[in-house]
């Protein structure tokens, strides 16, 4: 060993120095320099934030049953401080310049390509109509989730609505609303399984708050994940589709199938397998036109 030099005394050679600094770093190990930085492996990059996927919503209800009121809503809850989720971005025919649901398709694109969430605020009152929106969903990989959430509420109600409804973009008549929603409700489809959403929610006159404040906007959407998701409901064959059995002559019995009671599904039975997320691949209700039918004005 080599002994270190008293206070006042010489200073030690550094040659004799390097040689009990070594000795002590073979018997000492706690005594090694540390490493440097440009001697380290360099750190792998951290992993990226984990995001909510990316939701494309389609609301489903007659003229004045709270769905603008609702897309705004929703809309200022992912603004505000403390919202951890995508924002959300809302589409409207009724503010479009044009007027026209193409404008809305080509809003609703080129919000998806941005990555927000896109709420679809229109009647959609048909398959036809939501089978649009449910294509645009459908055509951008990866796959946003497709749901639709379906605001329901009295006639009454709506009628009052309606009547005390004064700055709306579009229906500005009390007696052009009124019949506006005479001929929607005549023509109401309400959305069902097999036209391509992942989770249809629907939502009563008793379940909808009369101010919706984030937390409530939180747990629609927690309920939208919980809900079951629709099921296909098998067509028999020389039937008209979504269930319902063939009648006449020469149509199948369908007390065979496995459940008979009332308001449980259409009659036919649960006989398709359930198309709840991913549904990679599912293809949307396709309307086929009338012949010789007039285009409909929206």
């Amino acid at each position: 060993m080599f002994p270190t030099a008293p206070r006042g005394a010489q200073p030690v050679p550094p040659e004799v120095e390097s040689a009990y600094a070594w000795r002590q770093h073979l018997t000492e190990p706690s005594t090694l320099p540390p490493i440097s930085a440009q001697q380290l492996p360099p750190k792998p990059p951290p992993p990226p934030p984990q995001r909510d996927p990316q939701t494309l919503l389609v609301l489903a209800g007659l003229p004045g049953v709270g769905k603008s009121t609702f897309a705004h809503a929703i809309v200022a809850a992912s603004e505000a401080p403390g919202w951890t989720g995508r924002k959300w971005v809302r589409t409207s025919q009724d503010d479009s310049r044009s007027g026209r649901r193409q404008e809305v398709e080509g809003d609703v694109r080129a919000a998806l390509a941005k990555g927000v969430n896109v709420i679809v605020d229109r009647v959609d009152f048909n398959p036809e109509q939501r089978a649009h929106f449910i294509q645009l969903g459908m055509e951008r990989t990866p796959r946003p989730r497709i749901r639709c959430l379906v605001l329901t509420a009295s006639d009454k109600t709506l009628r009052e609505r309606l009547e005390g409804r004064t700055d709306h973009p579009t229906l500005r008549d009390v007696g052009q609303a009124i019949g506006v929603l005479g001929r929607m409700r005549r023509e109401w489809e309400a959305p069902r399984a097999g036209e391509g959403f992942d989770r249809i929610l629907t939502l009563r006159e008793s379940d909808t708050p009369a101010v919706w404040s984030g937390d409530e906007i939180v747990k629609i959407l927690q309920r939208l994940d919980r809900s079951m998701p629709p099921r296909s409901y098998g067509a028999h064959r020389g039937g008209h589709g979504f269930g319902h059995p063939p009648r006449g002559r020469g149509a199948s019995d369908h007390r065979s199938h496995s459940y008979h009671g009332r308001g449980y599904a259409p009659r036919g039975g649960l006989t398709g397998a359930a198309l709840g997320p991913p549904t990679y691949g599912a293809q949307p209700w396709v309307a086929r036109p009338a012949r010789d039918a007039a285009p409909a004005p929206w």
